[in-house]
């Protein structure tokens, strides 16, 4: 599904397919009843006034009922984010090309923003300078390296194992560059 920021109001309807044979369906967002309709084996759904008030995954089911069944369905969540200067779902994507979903990629941005504030001891009002993007960027891809990578099994086959670590020294030369004094002797 597509992104949003907090506080989009989508233009168009959400519309979900589902199979055949069903009397009617209603679609929830994070929850909360939405004005639907089906037509056939299209779902439409009417957005809310604020559909996205804060930061966040906002999870879609889809409940269906027949004559004497239903059934709950889940479709892709949606992710809406806030502009805060950090990497976005979309920003991290045109850098960073990957498989991830949208909601797995805000979750290792997440992930991955958070650990580098604390590292920093960065507060909200703090400007974002670019080397903490990159550095968010970084982590983030050690946070994804970190939850797929098995040490009991080798990444090739043979003996080699990938060990990402979190907050490496790379990413920390990224976050504080190190000044070098020349040495005079």
């Amino acid at each position: 599904m597509t992104t949003y920021f907090v506080g989009d109001r989508p233009g168009a309807p959400l519309t979900i397919g589902v199979p055949a044979g069903w009397d009617t369906a209603t679609v929830y967002l994070d929850g909360t009843p939405l004005d639907t309709t089906l037509d056939g084996t299209t779902v439409t759904a009417t957005w809310p006034g604020n559909p996205f008030p804060t930061e966040g995954i906002y999870p879609v089911t889809v409940r269906v009922e027949g004559e004497a069944t239903s059934q709950t369905l889940t479709t892709d969540a949606i992710v809406a984010e806030e502009p805060s200067g950090w990497h976005t779902v979309a920003s991290a994507r045109a850098e960073w090309t990957n498989s991830l979903s949208d909601v797995q990629l805000y979750t290792v941005l997440s992930v991955a923003r958070a650990q580098v504030v604390t590292f920093l001891g960065l507060t909200e009002d703090d400007s974002v300078l670019l080397r903490h993007r990159q550095g968010q960027l970084m982590q983030a891809r050690n946070v994804w390296n970190a939850a797929k990578t098995d040490p009991a099994q080798s990444a090739d086959g043979e003996l080699f194992v990938i060990r990402p670590y979190p907050l490496d020294r790379f990413i920390v030369e990224v976050l504080q560059p190190r000044s070098v004094v020349p040495a005079v002797g």
